[in-house]
Formats: structure tokens, C-alpha cells, sequence
């Protein structure tokens, strides 16, 4: 191929847009991104879902997905874990069996700041979609994402493979 039909290639379309082929591994194709102010609390020792979802449909099935999530728990009592973990489409468990585990030694009411991450390949171009599932280690209550006048921030970005 001529290095003029090469150089063309990385033209932008009528809509200033490069085209997804032109795009260079490791360029970030989309983001979607979802705050949430909403808490929600559970005794479960089991993951349940936290409501706290977003969905991306990519546009290559060698896509990556960076999954970025920052927010608010809390628990109550002394030695006791708040467990979250990212999810795809309700069933992968993309931080493991265990997630992400936030633990306070100290007595009483402890509330700390949460950050996750994921990186996925979903291997599709259908929606996926991306949910915070939580449970409690001990006895006490998780209390996941925002209330008390705190904000949740939830991020896709679909990589270019």
C-alpha cells in the first residue's frame, strides 16, 4: 500500500471523526460515566447486586474495558469488612471471590472512601454491562455508594486493542 493511501486511512470523516480502524492500540474509543447519590446498605455475606450499574457497547469484540469506580461505604463495629466487587452482565466476577475489601478496626461507625477497578475483555460488540455487586464480612452492615451527601462515580472506557 502507497504511504499516501496509508496517510488517508488516518483522515477524519465528514464528522471530524477518526475511524475506529485508524485508531492506534491502546486509543481510547468511548466513555460513558454515571454518578449516583443513592445508598444502599446490606447484612448479606453474599455478593447482591448494589443497583450501582452502567452498560458500554463496544465496537470491536478486541476491545478492552477499563472499569474505574469511586465512592463511599461504611461499616459499624470493631474488625469488621465491607466487600465490593465489579460484575459482567450479572454473573463474571471481575475483582474474584473476594473482591475488594475495606476493613475498620476502629469501634463504632467507620466511613471510608472506596475505589475500584476492572479491566475486561468482553469479546462482544452487544451491550455489556458493568455493575458494583457488595456484601459484609462479620456482623455488621455495609453501607455502599453515596447518602449522606456523598457522590459515586461509575466509568467505562473501551480501549482499542
Amino acid at each position: 500500500m502507497s504511504n499516501a493511501r496509508n496517510l488517508a486511512r488516518l483522515l477524519p470523516n465528514a464528522n471530524g471523526q477518526l475511524p475506529d480502524a485508524a485508531m492506534s492500540s491502546g486509543s481510547v474509543l468511548q466513555v460513558v460515566s454515571r454518578t449516583f447519590n443513592s445508598q444502599v446498605v446490606t447484612s448479606s455475606s453474599a455478593f447482591i447486586p448494589s443497583g450501582c450499574s452502567l452498560a458500554i457497547t463496544p465496537t470491536s469484540p478486541t476491545s478492552k474495558i477499563v472499569c474505574l469506580f469511586t465512592g463511599w461505604g461504611n461499616v459499624s463495629g470493631s474488625g469488621r469488612h465491607g466487600i465490593a466487587a465489579i460484575h459482567r452482565n450479572g454473573s463474571v466476577n471481575l475483582n474474584g471471590p473476594y473482591g475488594n475489601n475495606f476493613y475498620t478496626d476502629a469501634g463504632g461507625y467507620t466511613e471510608f472512601p472506596i475505589a475500584l477497578s476492572a479491566y475486561d475483555t468482553p469479546n462482544t460488540t452487544n451491550e455489556t454491562t458493568y455493575e458494583i455487586y457488595i456484601r459484609q464480612d462479620g456482623v455488621a452492615n455495609f453501607a455502599f455508594g453515596g447518602g449522606n451527601n456523598r457522590i459515586s462515580t461509575f466509568t467505562l472506557m473501551e480501549i482499542a486493542a
